[in-house]
């Protein structure tokens, strides 16, 4: 009985994932084409979605030109061009200049390539978002380096390096020695690995002796979540926004 039992548990979650399955990989045929909705998702939230046409016993995979779309929609086209190629030939699949292709395959192998050109798509996507956020970090620092050395010329030091309690050296965007005291800023990202990054270096200079004054200059507040900046005030003496007035900047050091 309990044999039989434990088939009927079998045979019900088999039904279950069986429609979790479904749910997540979604098909349509139109037209003489396969559309194939896949459990991965761009950057901006739409999802990975493939196109597979079938020619005789082969068959032929693309992504629509949907990452080059997505890599518009986030301003970064000409970004997304230059890395396609790369990231196609390291995912075994092609770029024609707007489209992630593979090569016409065996129904044995379509199934991987599937995944290849999804991936691919989705990869290069990504990429793109990371190389745009990581141009616009460097052009707000820069930015912030000029305001301070205007409030305090002669006195500011650019992308220093200070050895923490913990003998390692910390990086921060600017340095300004002010009468005996030092103050750091650095700037801090919505991005996860920014924030944790800061967390630990704020606390680990925080903790020397005659420790420097130490302000987080906020990429943006409206996308830093109240936890992340929570704990950034536990281990800072201010934490600013990146287009604070110039009175705030110089208080703050």
């Amino acid at each position: 009985m309990l044999h039989d039992a434990d088939m009927t548990k079998d045979a019900q979650l088999r039904t279950v994932l069986d429609g979790v399955a479904k749910d997540l990989v979604r098909v349509n045929v139109d037209g003489g084409f396969g559309i194939v909705a896949l459990p991965q998702l761009y950057p901006g939230g739409d999802s990975v979605t493939v196109r597979v046409r079938k020619d005789d016993d082969q068959f032929f995979v693309d992504d629509m030109g949907l990452g080059y779309r997505s890599a518009e929609m986030l301003g970064g086209p000409t970004v997304f061009g230059r890395l396609a190629p790369r990231v196609a030939k390291l995912h075994g699949v092609s770029f024609d200049g707007v489209m992630m292709f593979g090569a016409q395959v065996s129904r044995d192998w379509l199934p991987n390539v599937i995944l290849f050109v999804a991936t691919a798509s989705r990869r290069c996507v990504e990429m793109t978002a990371e190389r745009m956020s990581e141009d616009v970090e460097h052009s707000l620092k820069v930015e912030l380096q000029r305001r301070i050395e205007v409030i305090y010329p002669g006195r500011v030091a650019r992308d220093v390096e200070i050895a923490g309690r913990s003998s390692r050296s910390r990086q921060f965007a600017v340095s300004v020695d002010l009468e005996g005291r030092r103050s750091l800023f650095d700037l801090v990202t919505p991005h996860h690995v920014s924030i944790n990054s800061a967390i630990v270096k704020f606390q680990d200079v925080s903790q020397l002796e005659n420790a420097p004054t130490r302000v987080a200059v906020l990429s943006s507040r409206a996308r830093t979540d109240a936890a992340d900046v929570s704990l950034l005030a536990q281990w800072t003496n201010s934490i600013i926004g990146a287009d604070a007035e110039t009175e705030v900047i110089a208080r703050a050091a």
